[in-house]
Parts: structure tokens; sequence; C-alpha cells
């Protein structure tokens, strides 16, 4: 298991916002990765192999190994972004993508990355903006006002076509994995952060809402399965 956590305000900062290893065997710490001089925010572990993401509000995306102290990669949020990103990896653990809130609050970048070449720089650069996901949000949810909400989660499906994102107003976008086009928004039942993920046969969407419930959904028409 890995657990970030914040230390004493005393210690430096790259201990204070140390990832723990953790063993639920033995139940103590085999390894500490250090790096991040500000909170950790997301940890994402690969598919394919004991590596791991995580990001931070230090503005960096690192990569991990968990047979390695150090950091294995890792890369820096441009200028024009927030500093508090996610990332995942795909199914197949080959692709990286990288989500950051651009600083005038609305838009995104949603930058891919080989997993094997993570520092070489990103392979495809999409931006997702605020006039997309709204008129979406407008046009099968009825409500543009859900484009505002900050993003929460980040997943692909297994064909790695699809990315989902949520946000914390309860809505989840369905995006094209290639070009970042917003094809679908759907609404939870609260207006609180939405975790969400697509089902293994790449058919349903599942969405854990603030109030504890799941909903599910039938991907491409958008119809609700079960609440």
């Amino acid at each position: 298991m890995l657990i970030s956590g914040k230390g004493s305000p005393a210690e430096p900062a790259s201990v204070r916002n140390a990832i723990s290893y953790w063993s639920l065997h033995d139940n103590k710490i085999l390894r500490k990765f250090r790096g991040h001089t500000d909170l950790v925010n997301s940890i994402s572990m690969c598919p394919a192999n004991d590596t791991f993401l995580t990001t931070s509000n230090d503005r960096t995306v690192r990569l991990w190994s968990l047979d390695k102290a150090g950091c294995v990669a890792s890369v820096q949020l441009p200028d024009s972004c927030k500093g508090n990103p996610l990332a995942t990896f795909d199914s197949s653990g080959l692709v990286i993508a990288i989500e950051a809130a651009k600083e005038n609050g609305k838009d995104y970048l949603l930058n891919l990355y080989d997993a094997r070449n993570f520092s070489g720089g990103s392979f495809s650069d999409l931006e997702v903006t605020h006039d997309a996901l709204s008129s979406n949000a407008q046009t099968h949810a009825s409500n543009a006002a859900l484009a505002n909400g900050d993003w929460k989660s980040l997943s692909f499906n297994k064909a790695g076509s699809r990315i989902v994102v949520g946000n914390d107003m309860g809505a989840t976008f369905l995006l094209d994995g290639y070009e970042g086009t917003v094809l679908r928004t759907f609404v939870g039942a609260v207006n609180q952060p939405a975790v969400s993920c697509i089902t293994g046969d790449d058919r349903s969407l599942l969405v854990a809402e603030g109030d504890g419930s799941i909903s599910c959904w039938e991907l491409e028409s958008g119809v609700m399965k079960k609440r």
C-alpha cells in the first residue's frame, strides 16, 4: 500500500511530503519516496509493472518504481497552468495522461506521454476548453454551469480511446482519448465531487458520488441503468 502524508512542519519539505510504501502483511514501512516539496494530492499505480505516478502542489508529476528510493523521472508543469495536476496510466501501462487547469481557471491542458520515455516530453498535447465543456453540459444535462467545477478524477477506458473526468460539482465528462473532444456529460444526484471509471467491457460508466451512492450509466447512449 502507498500512503501520502504530511509530516511535522519542522521537517524538510521532501521528508514532510514523502510517500510511504507500507507492507500490510508485516505492518511496517518498506520504503519512503522523497522528492515532492509540497502536498501530494494523487497516486496512480501502473497496471503492468511496479511503477507509480504521484502529483503534487509543487507543480510536478513524478514517476517512481517500488524497488528504487529515488524518482525515476519527473515532469514540471508549464507556467500557464495551476499547481494541482492529475495523472493516470492507461490500461496497458504504456500511456500516461496528465491534466492541469490553466491559469484562467476555466480551460484544461491534457497531455499524453509514453511511459517508457516519460521525461522525453509529451507525444500529444490536447486542450479542453470551458466553452466545449459548457456546451456539452448544456446539451446532455441542460446545465452549462456544470463546466465550472474543478476536475477531481481522471481515468481511461480499457481500449484507451476514451477518458473520463469527474469534477467537484458532481459532473462526469466523457472525452475522446485521441483528440480531447467532449463527447457526453453525466450528472450525479448531488453537487459534490464525483469519482468515475469505465467498466472493463467499455460499455458502462460507474460514478461514485459524494452522498455515498454509486450510479451506473450506458456509456454511449447516456442512459442511466441503475443508482
